[in-house]
């Protein structure tokens, strides 16, 4: 839940034109939300994350999930 509502959060910051008054040089560019993990996505993570990608690609931006070296992106 709480990373749902930060990309909640993050989605009204751009949505509301919050992202290109604070910082202009981003107007005309892709967005991309970028969460980072730790470890391994659970089945139910997995899960979560490929319905926020639709959603966010739905609303026209991107969500990127980023795994350190070494860590797998799903769970053996």
């Amino acid at each position: 839940m709480l990373l749902q509502q930060k990309l909640n959060t993050y989605l009204e910051f751009i949505e509301s034109g919050q992202l290109y008054d604070r910082y202009p040089r981003t107007k005309g560019r892709n967005v991309v939300l970028q969460v980072a993990c730790k470890f391994p996505l659970s089945e139910q993570a997995n899960r979560f994350v490929e319905l926020a990608s639709a959603a966010i690609a739905e609303a026209g931006f991107r969500l990127e999930i980023a795994f350190p070296e070494g860590v797998e992106k799903a769970p053996d």
